[in-house]
């Protein structure tokens, strides 16, 4: 007999010995599911210190074999408030919990895979600095468990998430269609890599909207330290509406005032995705322009988020051979660049506001201009605006659609 037909029958009654071995130990397992369940609820009741409510719990060994499948329907977090005084911390149609085999044979629960299905999570951090999302128990105060978490696989599909800061009256909807996710727990520290499509439906300060509706995914990898209570993303490539950029993001909670720092830099940006990152009320003004061309976009914002103030912000920009047009009454402007920088030393606050735009040039209807413009306090605004050109009125009229203007003929030079 030749070296290769005796590792190949090796192989062969390896591979048998094997899954005997495990199809014997999920049998016992299913066998004895009642006792797992109860002591899956056991263990698991060891990390928390808040009640939760399960309608259903059963047990399967078959539609994620090798894996034992332990699925929990109807299940109901409270959360550290009191349910009469905040929303329920986690509402969820499905949680299905995938425990090692093995391990299981041996008296422990390894969970090696989670999936959230259609459920809702609503955090909240009070005025007072008091959350509802503090469940787990300190490693001090928890008796010793049997439970190790190593999950390499967490699904979640069609989950709502709601963030409440009531301090800063921030307000933020997220939706995940569906996305993956992997888990390392490390003492206090968690390790997540996520890969899925997000909606963020809103994000609100002060009931005044600063994003809507827009969609984004890609890899994004977290780091979320429990003791320090910060939150970290760290540089990730995402997509929003499109468009690819670089994040980084800092946000902590330690303290009674949450503090963000969070760059957005543009890879491959367009002028629209540029305008749809400005909020509703302001992007809606340019939605009846087309545009084309190279743009640039980054952006910082920076500080702590108190009850009256918000962070700083600082927006650069630009474009470069551009073409901007209006499609109502064909006409377009041509080869246009500029840059510009917005500043707002208090985001909640755009009476600190300022946009600067620098060497605007461009060509509308075969005349050259230049220009520059200054505009500070949006909530009172001085204009400063410097232009150099030559153009036809009856077109500029249209351009702006300036309804008041029934009639416009000759030439500006201006």
């Amino acid at each position: 007999m030749t070296l290769s037909r005796i590792l190949k029958k090796a192989f062969i009654v390896s591979f048998i010995a094997f899954s005997s071995i495990l199809l014997l130990c999920s049998i016992w397992v299913y066998t004895n599911r009642d006792t797992v369940i109860d002591k899956f609820v056991t263990e698991a009741n060891k990390y928390l210190n808040t009640p939760v409510e399960v309608g259903k719990i059963t047990l399967s060994i078959f539609e994620t074999f090798p894996l034992i499948k332990i699925e929990l329907e109807d299940v109901h977090i409270t959360g550290n408030l009191p349910e009469e005084d905040s929303k329920p911390l986690l509402t969820a149609k499905r949680i299905e919990v995938l425990l090692d085999p093995f391990a299981v044979l041996d008296g422990n629960l390894s969970i090696k895979g989670v999936r959230l299905l259609n459920a809702t999570c609503s955090m909240i951090l009070q005025r007072d600095g008091t959350t509802n999302y503090q469940i787990f128990k300190k490693k001090d105060s928890a008796v010793k468990s049997k439970m190790d978490f190593e999950l390499s696989s967490v699904l979640l599909k069609d989950i709502n998430y709601y963030y409440q800061n009531d301090g800063s009256k921030l307000r933020m909807h997220t939706v995940a269609k569906s996305a993956k996710a992997n888990l390392i727990l490390e003492g206090g520290t968690y390790y997540i890599k996520s890969d899925g499509q997000y909606t963020i439906s809103s994000i609100m300060v002060k009931q005044r909207e600063y994003v809507s509706n827009k969609s984004l995914d890609g890899n994004i990898s977290i780091t979320y330290q429990t003791d320090l209570k910060s939150v970290k993303i760290e540089k990730s490539i995402v997509k929003i509406d499109g468009s690819r950029f670089l994040t980084d993001v800092t946000y902590s909670f330690q303290e009674k005032i949450p503090y963000i720092n969070l760059s957005l830099e543009g890879e491959q940006t367009s002028i629209e995705t540029i305008f749809n990152l400005l909020p509703a009320r302001i992007s809606k003004n340019f939605k009846r322009y087309k545009s084309r061309g190279s743009a640039f976009f980054s952006l910082r914002l920076e500080g702590q988020i108190r009850h009256k103030t918000g962070p700083q912000l600082a927006i650069d920009f630009g474009l470069e051979n551009a073409e901007i047009s209006y499609p109502n009454s064909a006409l377009t402007i041509e080869g246009v660049s500029t840059k510009g920088l917005f500043l707002a030393e208090d985001i909640l606050n755009l009476s600190t506001g300022t946009l600067e735009m620098t060497d605007i040039r461009g060509k509308f209807e075969n005349k050259d201009f230049m220009s520059e413009l200054v505009y500070k306090d949006f909530h009172n605004p001085h204009l400063t605006l410097a232009f150099d050109g030559a153009f036809e009125l009856s077109s500029l009229s249209k351009l702006a659609d300036i309804s008041q203007i029934e009639d416009a003929s000759g030439l500006m030079v201006l």
